[in-house]
């Protein structure tokens, strides 16, 4: 058999989260003075501050991956755009939107927890994740009279958008990095400083504003001068709906979004406070590379926020797995999990035990505690698992029909030397075409069969049934059981180990 390309389904298991507004938050906020699950994400900010994102011509469309103790999430930007404009006549202006999208944190340690149970080759399920949309607009400052005066176009320069960050407002924020490059020759010095602003009310809605400035006169020239350039960006957030694989070779969670989802933002929003947006940033320029910040933050904005918000809540904790068959627990119960009280653990096990429920999935599995006794008010994130590649494969009907055709082969082989061991007889007369064809030639012509002699039209003569049999001359032909004239002739069977 030729190996082919298979792709079926082997279990389906099933993810008990915490509710979807826990989940998937519409706000991301702060925890405190930190981030929840801030070291988690200086890890993955350390990660991809060391790679190609540094660089804005590589990060047009980039992909990178980032790594923790469940596998690799893939981070990437499903769109890859970039055009130009002009701001009036005089100052040129570049917008460059971008996008990016990483699966969440939960989801990956989900697939991953079910890959660890499954049989197949890897694990898929349909889930939520954070896409990120930013519409940056770049003006090089060539002279300013009145700074004051002058106001940032962000983003598509929207009505709502005009004269709401000014270049003064720079003026009152302290210098968050400073960062100085080489060629070997000369070195130059960047000062930058960051605004992250409230979206404004109005028909068009934003998650955030940010604006970034960045000064290349050193840290003690006048401000602003020639050669500062601004960046405004508009930021959009939406929890959308993504195909994620895990990939058990490689442990790395892939995602796919379809096109329409994230051209026409058919998405839920996510706003983002000021003060998550600060921090975020804060970490990401202590996390990058002194000699890679000449970039700034305005260029790698999708990707810093995309990832901020997937890790905004911490990795949930695994409060049971269950076989549905027999629901027997897999493990004990982890302490952090024994606040569930009866009344829930009650209402999961009702939920659990229904029939139609259990006929479905293969293993189920609850995660994260919380005070809800209907355990249909939690997410469920349903998870199957594949087996895909080449190979063989019985799913198919051609497959079986061939298997079948194989199998029917063997039984009448094995039938014959069955038969031939039983009684002993075995032959290599006529056991190839020219023994075949001397016998048809020492035999008798048929006298019904005219008209075949230079040619056969008609299916109905290989339909004519054959034998082999010995003649008056005591010599064996072949004969057509249908030939009117054997009812003259004198023919016999032919005896076994005789000679003839």
């Amino acid at each position: 058999m030729i190996p082919r390309p298979i792709d079926y389904q082997t279990e389906n298991h099933l993810f008990f989260l915490n509710d979807s507004a826990t989940t998937f938050p519409p706000r991301i906020e702060m925890t405190g003075s930190n981030l929840t699950n801030e070291d988690a994400i200086r890890g993955s900010f350390y990660q991809l501050s060391r790679g190609s994102l540094a660089n804005p011509m590589k990060q047009i469309g980039w992909t990178g991956q980032v790594s923790d103790d469940v596998g690799i999430r893939q981070i990437s930007s499903p769109l890859s755009m970039k055009q130009y404009v002009k701001l009036q006549d005089t100052l040129p202006l570049q917008t460059m939107p971008n996008m990016a999208s990483i699966p969440r944190n939960h989801i990956s340690h989900a697939l991953w927890r079910a890959d660890s149970y499954s049989t197949g080759y890897g694990v898929t399920a349909s889930a939520l994740q954070p896409l990120v949309k930013t519409n940056c607009t770049i003006v090089e400052v060539p002279t300013i009279e009145d700074p004051s005066d002058t106001y940032l176009q962000i983003g598509d320069d929207s009505q709502e958008l005009r004269n709401l960050i000014s270049i003064t407002d720079f003026e009152r924020l302290s210098i968050s990095n400073v960062s100085t490059t080489s060629d070997g020759s000369s070195s130059q010095t960047a000062r930058y400083k960051q605004l992250w602003h409230e979206p404004p009310e109005g028909p068009v809605t934003h998650s955030l504003i940010f604006a970034e400035s960045m000064d290349y006169n050193g840290t003690n020239g006048p401000w602003p001068s020639s050669g500062h350039t601004f960046d405004a960006c508009t930021v959009d957030a939406y929890w959308v709906r993504s195909s994620l694989f895990f990939n058990s070779t490689a442990q790395v969670t892939e995602f796919e979004i379809e096109e329409d989802i994230y051209m026409n933002d058919s998405g839920v929003p996510i706003s983002i406070s000021l003060d998550w947006a600060q921090r975020l940033g804060k970490l990401w320029l202590e996390a990058v590379p002194n000699e890679n910040l000449v970039f700034g933050v305005a260029d790698s904005l999708a990707y810093i926020l995309a990832l901020g918000i997937s890790d905004a809540v911490s990795k949930p904790a695994l409060c049971g797995e269950w076989i549905a068959s027999n629901l027997k627990p897999l493990n004990a119960i982890p302490d952090e999990c024994l606040v569930q009280d009866k009344q829930q653990n009650d209402a999961i096990s009702r939920f659990m035990r229904d029939v139609r429920f259990n006929s479905t999935y293969d293993g189920i599995f609850i995660s994260e505690p919380t005070n809800q006794t209907d355990a249909r008010q939690r997410y469920q994130l349903q998870i199957q698992s594949h087996k895909s590649g080449y190979g063989y494969d019985s799913s198919g009907v051609p497959v079986r029909l061939s298997l079948a055709v194989l199998a029917t082969y063997c039984l009448i082989v094995v039938i014959y030397l069955t038969y031939t061991f039983i009684t002993g007889r075995t032959a290599s007369s006529w056991d190839s075409s020219s023994e075949l064809i001397m016998l048809a030639m020492n035999s008798q012509k048929p006298t019904h069969l005219e008209g075949t002699s230079v040619g056969i039209e008609t299916l109905s003569t290989f339909r004519e049934s054959v034998s082999i049999r010995v003649n008056e001359n005591d010599s064996v032909e072949l004969v057509f059981e249908n030939d009117p004239a054997l009812k003259t002739r004198q023919l016999r069977a032919v005896v076994p180990n005789e000679a003839y």
